[in-house]
């Protein structure tokens, strides 16, 4: 859709053909938003099946009613599939997606795993001494992936941790389909075996609440994290400080060697890379740049004076 819209910005076509309206869209606002575009610029809109004049205003008030019509369906039939998701689920059945690390759906049951239920057991176990960040690294170290291949990392050991279905429960409406969180899921008790008892896991959740109040939080800026990459890994460099008794020390530390451990770069100074930085950069910094604005000021004011 949006490759059409900028084809249409450069005249690549004259008419979108559509075999049905609700095949184009399903929303009366996007109706809106594409033909005010497709109009801007010159672009007609024809359906195959349907007769429509958007030239008149009957013609364009009975588009908009069958776009009203089609996201009414579709908003309908979402809410009837999530009702009968949800029923289901109360019902211990599973609504389809992977299962969860540690099991392996047969006959649309989840049944242990056990290689991987060995390494769930070892982030439980571990956990108790140790925080997720070397967790992580300790079992990338060792050559353990997840089960996509990739490496583990502080977000897929914490989200195993606050997994209900550890403990032999289950859980539902968690996350949009954006990923977002919806603050509505529903737990129930499962019909699978448990991989650890639900007061180990309590126990867990109460040591990371714990943790979080305990760690100590930090306002200081660092501008170059998130923006330069290792050369070795690939991985972001994040900033950190150091307290010492003149002056704090600045540096960037590679998120592949301190979170995943994977790889072997060194601290870096924020010094040097300001320096580096500066020394890249094609800018007069001796001074002889604010006598060119000084001279483009005077012309300026002189042509306005003559002017």
């Amino acid at each position: 859709m949006q490759r059409l819209l900028k084809d249409c910005e450069h005249k690549k076509f004259d008419v979108v053909l559509v075999y049905r309206l609700d095949r184009l869209v399903r929303s009366v606002l996007d109706l809106y938003e594409v033909m005010n575009h497709l109009d801007k610029h010159g672009v007609m809109f024809k359906s195959a099946t349907e007769v429509y004049d958007t030239t008149s205003a009957m013609g364009r008030f009975f588009i908009t009613l069958v776009a009203s019509i089609a996201q009414w369906e579709r908003e309908n039939l979402a809410e009837r599939v999530k009702m009968g998701m949800e029923k289901n689920f109360r019902k211990g059945g599973w609504n389809g997606g992977e299962a969860p690390y540690g099991y392996r759906l047969e006959n649309g049951k989840l049944v242990i795993y056990q290689p991987e239920a060995a390494v769930v057991h070892r982030i439980f176990n571990m956990y108790k001494t140790h925080g997720q960040r070397y967790i992580a690294k300790q079992l990338n170290k060792e050559g353990l992936r997840t089960r996509n291949g990739a490496l583990w990392a502080e977000y897929t050991v914490r989200y195993i941790l606050e997994n209900p279905i550890y403990s032999g429960h289950m859980r539902w409406n968690y996350r949009q389909s954006s990923g977002k969180k919806t603050r509505q899921e529903i737990i129930i008790e499962g019909q699978h075996e448990a991989l650890i008892s639900p007061e180990d896991q309590e126990a867990v959740l109460q040591i990371a609440e714990k943790r979080a109040k305990n760690k100590e939080k930090t306002h200081v800026c660092f501008p170059f994290t998130g923006i330069l990459r290792c050369s070795r890994c690939g991985n972001r460099l994040h900033g950190g400080e150091k307290k010492q008794k003149r002056q704090n020390y600045r540096f960037y530390r590679c998120r592949g060697r301190f979170a995943l451990g994977v790889c072997n770069l060194p601290i870096i100074a924020e010094d040097t890379i300001e320096k580096l930085l500066l020394d890249k950069i094609d800018v007069l910094i001796d001074g002889s740049w604010r006598n060119e604005i000084n001279i483009e000021a005077t012309i300026a004011a002189t042509t306005e004076r003559w002017t």
